[in-house]
C-alpha cells in the first residue's frame, strides 16, 4: 500500500520534528519501517553558588558574657577573623564558675550578639560563624 505525503505535510512535520531531539527520520516502503534516531540533548544549568552556611553560636547556661579575660585588654577574638574547630570565643560567668565558649566548627566569626558583660539566659545566640565547606562535613 502505498501512500503520498504532500510537500506541505512533510515541512509541516519537518517543523515538528525540529522542536524534538530526532535528528534523522528514515521512512521505507513495501510491509514499512520508520526509523527514527535521536540525539541526546544535553541541558547545561547555570551554576548555583550554594549560600554559606551559618553556625550559631549559643550560650551553654545562664551568666554574663565575657569577651576577654578578666586581667586581659583584648577580646579572645574579633569578628572577621578566621576560626579553628575548638578555639576559645568567649567566657559565660555564672557566679564563680566560668564557662569557656568555644567554636563548634572551623569558619569565620561574622559577628557577636551581645557585648561584653551583658546577661545571657541558656540557649541565647551570642555569635554567628561561617562555617567552612570542610567543616560542614562533621555538622
Amino acid at each position: 500500500m502505498e501512500k503520498t505525503v504532500t510537500l506541505e505535510a512533510l515541512a509541516q512535520l519537518t517543523q515538528s520534528l525540529r522542536a524534538t531531539s530526532i535528528s534523522h527520520l528514515v521512512l521505507k516502503g513495501r510491509a514499512w519501517s520508520i526509523h527514527l534516531t535521536t540525539t541526546p540533548s544535553i541541558v547545561h544549568l547555570p551554576a548555583v553558588e550554594e549560600p554559606p552556611r551559618f553556625t550559631p553560636l549559643c550560650s551553654p547556661a545562664p551568666g554574663r558574657v565575657l569577651l576577654r579575660h578578666p586581667l586581659l585588654a583584648e577580646n579572645f577574638v574579633a569578628p572577621g577573623r578566621l576560626l579553628k574547630q575548638h578555639d576559645l570565643l568567649v567566657i559565660v560567668k555564672m557566679g564563680a564558675l566560668y564557662l569557656p565558649v568555644r567554636s563548634p566548627v572551623s569558619g569565620r566569626l561574622i559577628s557577636f550578639h551581645v557585648n561584653e558583660g551583658d546577661a545571657v539566659e541558656f540557649g541565647q545566640e551570642i555569635a554567628k560563624i561561617q562555617s567552612d565547606d570542610s567543616s560542614c562535613s562533621g555538622l
